[in-house]
């Protein structure tokens, strides 16, 4: 993990601390405290309160900060479970303060990933009122095999949040940032291996997973050659933790199903062409 992992963010303007940076100072104990910083223009910072939060188990690490529309500020961050760092955290964290100096724990949100080993370097990000968390999490406990997952809140406490959903690609990348300019999605990632800060960019990055989950409720659940298809898909991608996969494996069933179910003329051209292009795939995969 990154020795200082941190968050920068704006104030309203009429409040006097202008851009906020979020960090802790180290790998100690007396290290991993919540640190805050402030900055009128984003370049020059000066420290506002070394707030001597750790956190529910005592200490903090990548501690990522935000104001929301309640007008209380929130951080959310790893919690290791020793000052040695770090154990199994099979969760991250979430904080909150009225005046950024005093704060109490507000909830845990569980990595809910099989097998999870380590769930480290949440980072908020906002869209159209919806609060999103990204958050890398391993299952090897080798630190070679993190993956970045998608966290919606699903009410404005931030103390109800969806399962993670992949943000599709990995492993191997931590410390995972994502942003929108434009219609643009940005994710910011640091590679494990090369210890390089990579960049992706695509046009719907991130709200892949989300708009799948939106789409459950569009599912014909009652039509048995409709919801088989469905339900792998949904069941498949994190157990893969691939959305490609996913879609792969709901397509073939969606195929087979269909002609189990005597409704081989709803398949179309192009679903036909698809399944046979992925089984060909997995069979050259299974040879190789």
């Amino acid at each position: 993990m990154a020795g200082v992992v941190s968050a920068l963010f704006s104030t309203d303007p009429a409040m006097a601390y202008g851009d906020v940076f979020s960090t802790f100072s180290g790998d100690d104990a007396a290290g991993m405290r919540l640190s805050l910083y402030t900055s009128a223009d984003a370049l020059n910072f000066t420290l506002l309160s070394n707030t001597g939060f750790g956190g529910s188990s005592g200490y903090i690490r990548d501690p990522s900060i935000m104001k929301h529309v309640d007008g209380m500020y929130y951080v959310a961050y790893t919690d290791p479970l020793t000052d040695n760092c770090c154990g199994k955290e099979d969760h991250f964290s979430i904080a909150k303060s009225t005046d950024l100096s005093h704060w109490t724990n507000l909830t845990t949100v569980d990595a809910g990933v099989p097998g999870v080993a380590h769930t480290w370097a949440p980072e908020w990000y906002i869209e159209k009122g919806t609060v999103y968390v990204t958050a890398n999490i391993d299952t090897l406990n080798t630190d070679s095999d993190f993956k970045p997952y998608l966290f919606t809140a699903l009410d404005s406490t931030l103390t109800s949040w969806s399962a993670p959903v992949p943000l599709g690609f990995g492993p191997n990348y931590i410390d995972t940032f994502v942003l929108k300019v434009g219609a643009t999605y940005h994710a910011f990632a640091k590679n494990e291996t090369t210890r390089y800060c990579e960049h992706a960019t695509a046009p719907a990055l991130i709200l892949v997973g989300v708009l799948m989950t939106q789409s459950i409720a569009q599912i014909a659940w009652h039509d048995f050659s409709e919801a088989v298809p469905a339900f792998i898909t949904m069941l498949a991608t994190p157990l893969t933790f691939s959305i490609a996969t996913g879609l792969s494996l709901g397509l073939i069933s969606y195929t087979i199903v269909k002609i189990a179910a005597g409704k081989f003329r709803e398949i179309t051209v192009l679903i036909w062409i698809l399944t046979a292009l992925f089984i060909l795939r997995y069979v050259y995969l299974a040879a190789a």
